[in-house]
């Protein structure tokens, strides 16, 4: 089920543990686009590998809680949908231009975090609604739609300030590196009324990125509501790992604190943000949680033979 419908089971179930569903980290991701139109070389942003190349200078930020730089692949869909929309010529544009840009992400381990709920968990007039539409439904709703329509997660998360200032630092430092890298313009992901972009400065003698344009990033963030493309790249910690009840869903054999031989192994049970991709991390946790619980069968299978 992984980190977003996890603690939807355990809700659905009736399990009292107050940690369930909080301590959601996701990873929050934003990031430039370079133009290198002046270049002979072809970039194509929509070939070769996912993930190219990362840099980690930005990682130790706020004790470890920083940002990665990554550069992605992305093809002509993902580009459309992250790149802002300001009108369809602007959009058509930056499509055919897709060959000369390349682009930059900042992926940030995220010191704040977020909540899973239940879907069924609505303001008052939510539930007024839904019980007029099912009223004037001309056909019934099964019982299972409804068990379904109630293990939808809500979720909610609003970036820490702390996770917002590294990721503003690294946006300025990714914009340094594109023009450096020579390309002719920059933009970042903010929409329309935050648009920012600068072009490479002539003099070779002066800073790559004028003040104007650090200034207002800087002024702007990442956390204007809407204001800025922002994707989640992992789910992790909505039934975190640890030592206690009082501050975790499962102990460190995976088990339910709340219920016995109740294990959940998969991204949900890793305790803080990893700050890199989790796959391997969770592949390892859920490899270590089922074979803590194999040994467990078989002690318990031995000794049961024994009293036999």
């Amino acid at each position: 089920p992984g980190s977003l419908h996890s603690p939807c089971i355990l809700l659905c179930s009736k399990l009292q543990n107050s940690n369930i569903g909080k301590h959601l980290h996701l990873h929050p991701v934003s990031g430039v686009i370079g133009n290198f139109s002046s270049d002979k070389e072809i970039i194509k942003l929509y070939e070769g590998a996912p993930m190219t190349s990362v840099c980690k200078v930005n990682t130790m930020i706020n004790n470890g809680y920083g940002a990665l730089m990554e550069v992605p692949s992305a093809h002509p869909g993902l580009m459309g949908a992250s790149v802002p929309w300001n009108g369809g010529y602007d959009a058509i544009q930056n499509l055919l231009s897709i060959n000369s840009l390349a682009a930059i992400l900042v992926l940030q381990r995220d010191h704040g975090s977020g909540t899973i709920q239940l879907s069924s968990t609505k303001n008052w007039w939510q539930r007024i609604l839904q019980v007029l539409v099912r009223i004037l439904q001309t056909t019934t709703t099964s019982n299972d739609d409804d068990a379904d329509a109630d293990m939808k997660p809500t979720i909610h998360y609003k970036i820490h300030k702390q996770d917002a200032k590294s990721m503003v630092t690294t946006i300025i430092d990714i914009s340094k590196l594109l023009l450096a890298a020579g390309a002719t313009s920059i933009f970042t992901l903010h929409a329309r009324n935050y648009q920012i972009n600068t072009t490479a400065t002539e003099d070779k003698d002066e800073d790559l990125l004028s003040k104007d344009y650090i200034q207002k990033i800087n002024r702007i963030g990442i956390q204007k509501e809407h204001g800025v493309g922002l994707f989640s790249a992992h789910q992790m910690g909505s039934c975190r790992m640890g030592t206690s009840p009082s501050n975790s869903v499962v102990d460190c054999d995976g088990e339910s604190w709340d219920v016995n031989n109740l294990y959940v192994c998969d991204a949900s049970v890793l305790p803080t943000a990893t700050g890199v991709n989790p796959m391997i991390t969770t592949l390892s946790v859920a490899q270590l949680i089922a074979t803590k619980l194999k040994l467990r069968l078989q002690d318990e299978d031995n000794n049961n033979k024994k009293e036999e």
